[in-house]
């Protein structure tokens, strides 16, 4: 069974900024060093920055630059900085966004949560995909499914600035939360499972596609589809590791027993009800849930 903490695993290996696109005005847009830091201040004349100018602008960016390089292996250090830089310039987005990413990594997704909210104050706050992922899975790791499903679907639509990998990981991600924000999500998850098997789904993800792909079929009441897509296919447990994806409370149960369900129909019907005790009180596909498990339990018809 896996641990109803594994969310906090993903924390250590957060998205980091994309890889360099060949269109270098993007890639510039997209940097998370802020645009007053590269002479183009977003904030204009504002009283703020006629206040902090010259040394203090300089210091400010410095702290914030160092923030950055800490915060993949120094998340402390990184928030530190990012409060340091706030005693300058005050609570600026990004300011925010550098502490909400630092908090994110600490484990404390409501702080962090809050700090990106209040940096949204800002249109290009959140330009760096590696802060709006970390933005998605804060929303998701405090179980607000609308909301995350939401900051997905904006992360998938520009999901194309990343490296494969990167890519593949967010279209799960988003699947999976689509999914569960709407009963009518389906086909929209599969649009976007879609998006990894034409990019080629490598680094272990193609068992996650395929999984994700028969729950979908699933759900949308296509068994049959889904029994079709997982044929002759040795079912895979998915385990939860810093290196998955994050998806929803429950959803990786589900999964597991959408794979095992025509071979191990005891396992399938284990990884339904550590489903049903994960899953969110308000997850529309409890029910479905529930028939399937019930399915599972009743004596198998042999036929005659």
């Amino acid at each position: 069974m896996p641990s109803p903490l594994w969310p906090l695993l993903v924390l250590s290996q957060l998205s980091g900024a994309p890889s360099a696109p060949a269109n270098l005005d993007v890639a510039a847009l997209s940097s998370p060093r802020p645009r007053v830091c590269r002479g183009g201040s977003p904030y204009g004349g504002s009283a703020m920055w006629a206040r902090v100018r010259g040394a203090d602008r300089e210091r400010y960016c410095d702290l914030l630059a160092r923030g950055y390089a800490r915060l993949a292996s120094a998340p402390e250090q990184a928030r530190e900085a990012a409060a340091s830089a706030r005693q300058i310039a005050g609570a600026t987005p990004p300011v925010l966004v550098l502490e909400g990413r630092a908090s994110l990594r600490l484990g404390e997704t409501a702080s962090a949560l809050q700090a990106f909210a209040q940096a949204e104050s800002d249109p290009s706050a959140f330009l760096d995909l590696g802060a709006l992922h970390d933005y998605a899975r804060a929303a998701s790791l405090q179980h607000d499914a609308k909301h995350a499903a939401a900051l997905y679907r904006t992360l998938a639509s520009r999901a194309g600035l990343l490296d494969e990998l990167a890519r593949s990981v967010v279209y799960i991600e988003a699947a999976a939360h689509v999914l569960v924000a709407d009963r009518a999500g389906t086909e929209e998850a599969l649009a976007y499972l879609g998006q990894v098997a034409e990019g080629g789904a490598g680094q272990g993800l193609s068992d996650w596609v395929l999984a994700e792909s028969a729950l979908c079929m699933d759900r949308a009441d296509h068994a049959d589809r889904a029994r079709l897509a997982l044929a002759g296919r040795a079912p895979v447990l998915l385990v939860a590791s810093a290196s998955v994806p994050l998806l929803p409370p429950g959803e990786l149960a589900a999964l597991n027993a959408v794979a095992l369900g025509a071979t191990d129909r005891a396992g399938s019907r284990e990884q339904w009800d550590v489903f049903l005790s994960q899953a969110a009180s308000d997850n529309p596909w409890l029910e479905h849930a529930r028939k399937k498990r019930a399915e599972l339990a009743a004596p198998r018809r042999v036929k005659s």
